[in-house]
């Protein structure tokens, strides 16, 4: 028997082609089209269909690890991991509203939004899965003055990169009575309530157009630390213009639209890294014949006038559907 090495050129070939599956720091992303969930490489090849069942799905997140992801599905918590096993952790079936499941960077903490009611909790999928209510919930939490969160009613939320920090896009009232989306960006790194709000915005410091005639915000990505970047609603219940906040220069640039200069976009995200855009773009030049694009660019090139190629994917045939599309950080 005579065992045969792969020669050094085979091994810095493959070695090659498995760095260059990381870009942002990522490996995989994943999507909801014609309502299941998809895998596929950042470079949109090797595309695969986890879910079959075809129900609604909103607030498509990976799960710590890497190993599966988790999303809502009508008033329940659902998973599903890589080789395609479904399972429901728990169902709030007295709600209204389940709006939002955001776990921390770390895989300790998640935020959830039952009701417009946001609360922190330790993130424990057998713990959850023993919750249905508010007040299991409640009982849940290791912070009480957090669970739930009294100062606003929020629709869903974003962790700083060390997870000290929460954005959560909360229903204000505006300037002009009516109520809005909101980002209020707060502590929540100390048991308190009623942590005071560092910042919050685009009002009462920015006008943006389309929020101007309906002040709702429905994407929202942090790179964790300075920079936002946000969408208004234009057409198709989830796109609008793209928008850049600095919250530390507290800048803002307005209809920031990276292809061609045109709306509208849904979805974005940062890469793990900060340095990539994750996106989701409909040309609103091309009216009902506009399709759904999954876009992963260079965040510096922003604003350059530089040239984007869509991920290769299969076509998004329905343009109200919301990709949601998420990025697994690669493991070290």
């Amino acid at each position: 028997y005579t065992s045969v090495q792969p020669s050094a050129t085979a091994q810095a070939s493959a070695t090659a082609a498995a760095v260059a599956m990381v870009t942002g720091g990522a490996d995989r992303i994943a999507y909801v089209q014609n309502s299941d969930v998809w895998i596929a490489r950042v470079d949109g090849s090797d595309a695969q269909q986890l879910t079959s069942d075809g129900t609604m799905k909103s607030y498509l997140r990976w799960l710590p690890g890497g190993d599966g992801l988790s999303y809502i599905s009508g008033k329940c918590l659902q998973t599903v991991d890589l080789q395609g096993t479904v399972a429901s952790v728990t169902c709030f079936n007295n709600a209204v509203y389940f709006d939002s499941f955001e776990v921390s960077p770390d895989g300790t903490r998640v935020a959830l939004s039952l009701d417009r009611q946001l609360y922190l909790l330790p993130f424990d999928l057998a713990l959850l899965a023993k919750a249905d209510s508010h007040p299991d919930l409640v009982a849940m939490a290791d912070c009480e003055e957090l669970a739930p969160y009294q100062r606003s009613a929020v629709l869903y939320s974003r962790w700083s990169k060390d997870g000290s920090l929460l954005a959560a896009v909360a229903l204000g009232v505006l300037a002009d009575g009516r109520r809005g989306d909101v980002v209020e960006v707060f502590a929540v790194d100390q048991c308190i309530a009623n942590p005071r709000v560092q910042v919050q915005f685009p009002e009462p410091h920015f006008a943006l157009s389309e929020y101007t005639r309906k002040p709702t915000l429905p994407g929202l990505a942090w790179d964790g630390a300075a920079l936002f970047v946000l969408n208004g609603l234009t057409r198709n219940d989830h796109f609008g213009d793209l928008h850049i906040f600095n919250r530390e220069s507290f800048t803002i640039t307005t209809n920031a639209d990276p292809v061609n200069s045109v709306c509208c976009y849904a979805d974005p995200t940062f890469s793990p890294d900060g340095k990539y855009l994750l996106f989701a773009f409909q040309d609103i030049t091309l009216g009902a014949d506009s399709r759904t694009q999954l876009y992963y660019i260079p965040y510096g090139t922003l604003g350059t006038g530089a040239t984007y190629q869509p991920l290769p994917l299969p076509t998004f045939t329905d343009p109200k559907e919301e990709p949601q599309a998420v990025l697994r950080p690669a493991k070290p």
